[in-house]
């Protein structure tokens, strides 16, 4: 069901889910002369999307086929890239052999970029404890999460204004993909854990900066009544109830009037917060 106050339900941004431009290295991994075909191969067809002949084709609908053409594009290149990279870093899984690791087959991953997911293979090493690392992804500084830093970065800056569920719906909309809103959340707290030092180590803002103030207000257990007690009773004395005359005389007094401190308790809480909601790079980048 369409939620008219929120911009979840009216995404209608075209999933990018199939990524049929890099099947050619979906199960074993491609030279990059391969990939870079490919390129040149997708560039004559967004060549041959803009010059049609006898084309009666509104400016609306070429620019949205452009945009999925040109976002396709970018994974091919990034693809390239990465390729590339993985060819050229001979030297540094050499670094890691030398220390006693053993080298594996390399190994698939699916990293998810700002023009969606991106297919490549890296190598993957074995260290003598047990355990292993891909010295591509570290020196691409590259994370286990399967997420670019740029993805991270726009996902936790956009939780700071809107619900993660609006994340997801925004990330769609003008990405064409997006994380589950578990990823987002795990973001932000990752994020989060580098906030206090980066205030720590923040200079401080001008004129004192601003804050933001959140105040609750609401009414406690009622303090007070004109009534009389219904019972009391005293150790080693029996129970003894109040007179008639009292409860006769208490109905004809004049009840309080709204919100009067005599019948309602009053609590009140403030909070002062520093403006979280202004980034800078350096609460991101360290």
């Amino acid at each position: 069901m369409i939620k008219p106050d929120t911009i979840v339900g009216f995404v209608g941004g075209h999933c990018k889910g199939e990524y049929d431009e890099q099947k050619g290295w979906e199960n074993a991994p491609a030279a990059s002369s391969e990939i870079k075909a490919r390129i040149k191969q997708h560039v004559a067809a967004l060549l041959g999307f803009l010059e049609k002949d006898d084309d009666s084709r509104r400016f609306d609908e070429v620019e949205r086929g452009l945009r999925d053409l040109i976002f396709s594009l970018a994974r091919i290149l990034l693809a390239y890239f990465l390729a590339r990279r993985e060819e050229t870093s001979k030297s540094d899984v050499s670094q890691w052999l030398r220390k006693g690791c053993r080298r594996r087959k390399p190994e698939r991953k699916h990293l998810n970029t700002f023009f969606g997911r991106v297919t490549y293979w890296r190598t993957y090493v074995r260290r003598p404890g047990g355990t292993g690392i891909h010295p591509l992804d570290l020196a691409l500084g590259l994370s286990a999460d399967g997420f670019s830093l740029l993805v991270t970065e726009i996902c936790a800056r956009l939780s700071t204004l809107v619900s993660y569920e609006q994340v997801t719906a925004l990330s769609l909309y003008f990405l064409g993909w997006s994380p589950s809103k578990t990823s987002v959340e795990k973001a932000v707290l990752g994020l989060g854990l580098h906030t206090q030092a980066w205030f720590e180590a923040a200079p401080p803002p001008k004129d004192d900066g601003e804050v933001l103030v959140i105040q609750f207000d609401s009414k406690a257990t009622p303090t007070a009544s004109s009534l009389p007690s219904i019972s009391t009773s005293t150790a080693g004395s029996a129970e003894t109830t109040a007179p008639a005359s009292c409860w006769k005389a208490a109905a004809n007094q004049p009840s309080p009037p709204e919100g009067s401190p005599s019948t309602n308790g009053r609590l009140t809480d403030e909070t002062l917060l520093p403006p979280f909601l202004r980034f800078h790079p350096r609460a991101f980048r360290g």
